[in-house]
């Protein structure tokens, strides 16, 4: 089984364990788990999501561009990409590889998975490749907890007194993971010949 087939199933685990009172966690588990399956079955659910009848907005100038926008437009952007209608491949493949990739790379060393899980997904429907691409996919892959979630936050909830911790904690941990989830998801979908290039994650 390949590397994003373990994380994914090992992800689906936790998630199905998830219990709670509240519907934001719950509705958050049942995306994740559908992003689980897509991957462990590449059904076409994503392509299902898309709306075919908007086309990809791209900022002027991308995508250099994402080096101006703050964080929060990355985010916001990524959505806009998934929910587009799917792309046709650029004619600079490479060069758009390497500065979507470079940019993930520094905000990986920053430990910004959420960003990180962005530009991955943005990439992956844009059908681009390379080095710095494979090195952003291996590190959140890397960010997966024993349990099947992501991200590591013992230290902040150890300077927590909320009350509601436990639920906290589940709230914030299951967000990330279904971030990264979806990211993972739309890279699984890559063609058969991208999926043989990197068939050690896929």
């Amino acid at each position: 089984m390949s590397r994003i087939k373990q994380v994914a199933e090992k992800s689906s685990n936790w998630l199905e364990n998830i219990q709670s009172a509240n519907v934001e966690i719950i509705n958050l588990r049942e995306l994740g788990i559908v992003f689980c399956e897509s991957i462990l079955s590449k059904n076409d659910m994503l392509n299902l999501l898309r709306n075919n009848d908007i086309p990809i907005n791209h900022p002027d100038e991308f995508p250099l561009s994402l080096l101006d926008m703050r964080r929060n437009e990355i985010l916001s952007f990524a959505n806009n990409v998934f929910f587009s209608s799917s792309p046709n491949k650029t004619d600079f493949q490479i060069e758009w590889a390497q500065i979507i990739g470079g940019i993930a790379i520094s905000y990986a060393r920053h430990g910004d998975i959420p960003v990180v899980s962005a530009l991955v997904k943005i990439a992956a429907i844009l059908r681009l490749k390379g080095p710095l691409l494979d090195e952003s996919h291996i590190f959140l892959l890397d960010q997966q907890n024993i349990d099947g979630s992501f991200g590591f936050f013992d230290r902040e909830w150890k300077l927590c007194n909320d009350s509601k911790i436990e639920e906290a904690e589940t709230h914030i941990k299951l967000r990330l993971t279904v971030e990264v989830l979806w990211a993972l998801a739309e890279l699984s979908q890559q063609p058969s010949e991208e999926n043989e290039r990197m068939h050690f994650i896929v």
